[in-house]
């Protein structure tokens, strides 16, 4: 993991962990497989924070604990480098112990750390792809009760090809009208019906609840006067913003 990672760390606020459930022989994994392959890409994604936040650490904590700040004082200006306020800071010493003593901090330490950032601050989604390939129904469920998310991006490409091809009115309810022939409505109600089962999530469904659940943000719309959807020129704005929770303008 190198510098673009860096870089796209610092500006996101979760980290969707999509897990292919298919082995090198294209053999669908065992929910306990599934899980192994996403423990491991997340392994990876600590130990990267780890390394970069030990970096040049003892002139760092030499120089830091010569002073009597806080410790969340001590860790901005390195924990800014990937993005995190004094305030994130705050909310990770809060859920975990850290001495305030930096020259003493061990390689478990490090990890420990990495793994609150990525738990409290820019937390990891677990969402297996391919569910219209999990034909089980007990790995379904295993799956899901473990936490993971499962979407099939075939599935949805496919509700936007049938959108295109006006077969369909709406990508939110692909019923089949008219002009869709025997077939097609045989291909579509198969969609519906792995997503209307409950196991399997709509993508925008994944998102929204990864915004409004998990981050807990709210929409914001940039308006002159709350009352009415326009600037004071009388303008119609249709963007918004989506924005934590408590943030001022």
């Amino acid at each position: 993991m190198g510098n673009q990672f860096l870089d796209s760390v610092s500006d996101l606020s979760a980290i969707v962990n999509l897990i292919n459930p298919l082995d090198d022989s294209g053999k669908t994994m065992n929910a306990k497989e599934i899980e192994l392959a996403g423990v491991e890409i997340e392994g990876e994604i600590f130990r990267w924070f780890a390394s970069r936040l030990s970096r040049d650490w003892t002139r760092f904590a030499k120089k830091e604990d010569a002073n009597d700040s806080a410790l969340d004082e001590k860790l901005i200006s390195k924990m800014s480098f990937f993005g995190i306020s004094r305030g994130e800071i705050r909310i990770v010493l809060s859920k975990e112990s850290f001495s305030s003593n930096l020259s003493i901090w061990s390689e478990e330490d490090f990890m420990r750390i990495s793994r609150a950032v990525f738990t409290y601050i820019k937390p990891i989604i677990r969402v297996v792809n391919k569910g219209d390939l999990i034909h089980e129904g007990k790995t379904l469920e295993e799956i899901t009760a473990m936490g993971y998310t499962i979407i099939s991006a075939d599935y949805e490409l496919s509700i936007w090809k049938a959108l295109n091809h006006g077969l369909i009115k709406s990508v939110e309810n692909p019923e089949p009208n008219e002009t869709a022939n025997p077939a097609q409505k045989n291909a579509l109600k198969l969609i519906s019906d792995l997503f209307s089962a409950e196991k399997v999530s709509r993508i925008a469904d994944m998102f929204s609840h990864i915004v409004y659940n998990i981050l807990s943000y709210i929409v914001v719309y940039p308006v002159f006067d709350e009352s009415k959807w326009t600037d004071k020129k009388g303008t119609i704005l249709p963007d918004t913003f989506l924005m934590p929770k408590k943030s001022t303008a």
